[in-house]
């Protein structure tokens, strides 16, 4: 990790989420730019393979030129939505273009070498946070030279790659409106006390898992943030109960409160399978490990390993590869890269 990036800062900018798509990318930009800039600038940039959307690329770029990576993004996936880009986008990862099954020869590629070469790029590290909607958000840097990811940047940026994409759902569900409060919101303050149950108030257990992620979260902020920056991240999790995320309010005298909106994964229908069981093997197609997954919904990885078997076990798979491929056949995205 870079000395001096601070990852619980990149997840206040990812559920900054009151201002417009461009000005949110330039926010995730902006906090990605110490850990990932190599002299280029950092890239953000949002799309949706949702049939029948005509939405253009939203894109940024903080500390480089935009025309450049552009036209370097044209060349390694020329159709954005064609079903390479579905392959290349639709699994959850931060990795070199090189390492991609389907990007291992570009920086060879006579093209990209006569485009990339004399700028001094030769390589690509990026954030791949795609949600089983069909919608991605990608984040990004030129790279000088072609070098291998250590294990925990990897993961960190795994974790901060399942809140992109679970705020990036909220953005896309609320039409840019999630802060605007409504009398069915769950309201707590900052130590985790009920301020308002909303419409319909949670049950006792949903409330305490409530109040214990408001105060998880409000720990990564403090101290936690530059002591032990990986913990921070550790404990805020994606979703509560894969139901709600904790969003960022503030009253008339400054004071932080926090508000649950409703956040769950939308899955297409499969009447053998409960609903959690569908959040969890479209989590698994799309390249989440049972902890990742477990992070992402806010559940222990072993209620996750439960709802894996027995979702394996209804639709008679044996092998985890088996499910993927069955599952991301059923999805908005084409069958994604499956190496582990």
């Amino acid at each position: 990790m870079a000395k001096n990036f601070d990852p619980v800062g990149f997840l206040e900018a990812v559920y900054d989420l009151s201002s417009s798509e461009q000005a949110w990318l330039n926010g995730l930009a902006t906090a990605a730019l110490n850990c990932l800039d190599d002299g280029f600038g950092v890239l953000a940039y949002s799309l949706c393979f949702k049939e029948q959307t005509n939405n253009p690329v939203t894109a940024v770029v903080i500390g480089g030129d935009l025309d450049l990576h552009l036209s370097l993004l044209e060349r390694m996936v020329p159709e954005l939505r064609d079903e390479q880009a579905k392959k290349l986008f639709g699994r959850l990862a931060f990795s070199l273009a090189s390492e991609h099954s389907l990007l291992s020869d570009f920086h060879q590629d006579p093209t990209f070498r006569h485009h990339a070469h004399p700028h001094g790029i030769y390589d690509f590290l990026g954030l791949s946070a795609p949600d089983p909607t069909g919608s991605v958000v990608v984040i990004g840097a030129c790279q000088a030279a072609v070098r291998a990811v250590d294990a925990p940047r990897r993961a960190l940026w795994l974790q901060l790659g399942v809140h992109v994409a679970a705020a990036y759902r909220l953005r896309y569900a609320t039409a840019h409106e999630a802060l605007n409060l409504t009398q069915s919101d769950i309201v707590l303050s900052a130590d985790g006390q009920l301020v308002r149950s909303g419409a319909v108030a949670p049950t006792p257990s949903a409330m305490k898992a409530l109040r214990m992620a408001a105060v998880a979260i409000d720990h990564a902020r403090g101290q936690l943030r530059t002591s032990a920056p990986m913990e921070a991240v550790d404990i805020w999790k994606a979703l509560v109960t894969a139901r709600w995320s904790l969003l960022d309010s503030f009253d008339a005298d400054g004071r932080r409160y926090y508000v649950a909106r409703q956040n769950c994964h939308e899955v297409p229908t499969l009447e053998t399978l409960s609903r959690r069981e569908h959040e969890v093997v479209q989590l698994v197609a799309l390249g989440y490990g049972n902890k990742l997954a477990g992070y992402a919904l806010g559940l222990a990885p072993s209620t996750v390993a439960t709802h894996l078997h027995r979702a394996m076990t209804k639709l008679g798979v044996t092998k985890r590869i088996e499910l993927i491929h069955l599952i991301q056949a059923l999805s908005l995205f084409s069958p994604a890269n499956t190496e582990t």
